[in-house]
């Protein structure tokens, strides 16, 4: 292992957004029993871990800025900090205090993502959201006098009711604001939610499609990169810990439900607080049995990492492992694929922000001729993705 990447999970919530599918608790009583374990899990792996060759530590949730500083400054305690390294912490704009950013400052954190998820306070009431716009404001005003230049803003879009009029005023907000980073999700409505019994309905995939290139369209010409499907940057910005995601890197999950990537293996700790404190109490780490996973499952795994970013899908790579022809390869991708969704270039396969729209698709049939499959009957029938928050 040359590098490594820590997420560290807070599953706190104060109260649970109704979209939400993501692990999460609200009992906040709970908090200094899940630090005591967390710190406990953190020693277990530093038997076989060398933390020394961290690169990026990621604080999600969850709402990790509920944490008191005295937590995170235990947490901190356990690892070596180095100049460069990018950490990260997700927050609210109703839980971040001046005090807080202070000491996130002097702890390290470099990079703050803020949960905005919309400037309108409908569209924040719609999703059920504990905080309205003028906490917005007043947050990053703090924010900017706490001096953090690498603040990356989480947008929500599709919201039930959303308008293009209303996407235009999200524009104008960061034309004012520039932040760094954006990220930009359409909203899925998930099983095991509260929206899904009130909006599992309603489908406007053409809303949906046209909201997703408006964004892409608007905020290139604000010159931010559109560097993977959800995300955009400022240069030099890219989100580091994300990145090791995409790339193959390999990663560390700590906390219930964080999923980890080592040693070529796949494997998660259980989606439960309770299983987690007691597996852990017993002195044993909680992580289930690690994913099976054959030559089939991994080349579907690169086309997938490789086509969800702007570094494309490097075909030279792949035809020396999976033995195929690129020139063959082409041939069938130009009959299947409409050539508006991708490019071809330097033996790399890259996605236009169409082809990111109808990705899911794409990534299936690529994988199929790949590993030389009959197409014979095949259409190729576009649909949009719909991007997990």
């Amino acid at each position: 292992m040359e590098q490594l990447y820590l997420y560290i999970h807070i599953p706190f919530c104060k109260s649970k957004c109704p979209y939400c599918n993501f692990y999460s608790v609200e009992e906040l009583s709970l908090m200094d029993l899940y630090l005591e374990t967390l710190i406990e899990e953190i020693r277990l792996y530093s038997e076989f871990i060398d933390f020394h060759k961290l690169q990026s530590i990621y604080l999600g949730g969850g709402t990790p800025s509920l944490l008191l500083p005295e937590h995170l400054k235990e947490i901190f305690t356990l690892f070596p900090v180095k100049d460069n390294m990018e950490i990260t912490i997700e927050t609210n704009p109703e839980s971040l205090s001046y005090e807080k950013l202070k000491f996130y400052k002097e702890a390290g954190i470099n990079r703050l993502s803020v949960g905005i998820q919309s400037i309108l306070d409908k569209n924040l009431i719609t999703l059920g959201r504990n905080h309205r716009t003028e906490e917005i404001y007043k947050i990053l005003d703090l924010i900017d006098r706490r001096d953090f230049s690498n603040m990356s803003l989480d947008f929500i879009y599709n919201i039930p009711g959303q308008t293009m009029e209303d996407l235009e005023k999200e524009f104008d907000f960061i034309r004012t604001y520039n932040p760094k980073h954006i990220s930009f999700y359409g909203l899925l409505v998930e099983e095991k939610t509260a929206f899904f019994n009130l909006y599992k309905e309603e489908k406007e995939d053409d809303l949906y499609g046209n909201m997703y290139l408006k964004i892409s369209k608007e905020l290139k010409e604000l010159r931010y990169e559109h560097y993977e499907i959800s995300n955009f940057c400022k240069e030099g910005y890219t989100c580091r810990h994300n990145q090791s995601y995409w790339n193959f890197s390999e990663y560390l999950g700590l906390g219930p439900s964080a999923a980890s990537y080592i040693n070529g293996e796949r494997f998660k700790n259980p989606d439960s607080i309770t299983d987690y404190i007691n597996n852990i109490k017993n002195k044993k780490l909680s992580i289930t049995e690690p994913e099976k996973r054959d030559e089939r499952d991994i080349l579907l795994e690169r086309i997938f990492l490789g086509l969800r970013t702007n570094s494309g899908l490097n075909l030279s790579e792949l035809s020396v492992k999976y033995n195929f022809n690129i020139p063959d390869v082409m041939t069938k991708i130009s009959e299947y694929i409409p050539a508006d969704l991708w490019y071809f270039r330097d033996n790399s396969i890259f996605l236009t922000a169409e082809g990111f729209l109808s990705s899911n698709t794409i990534i299936l049939e690529i994988n199929n001729i790949i590993s030389d499959k009959n197409l014979t009957d095949f259409t190729f029938k576009a649909g949009y993705n719909r991007t997990t928050i």
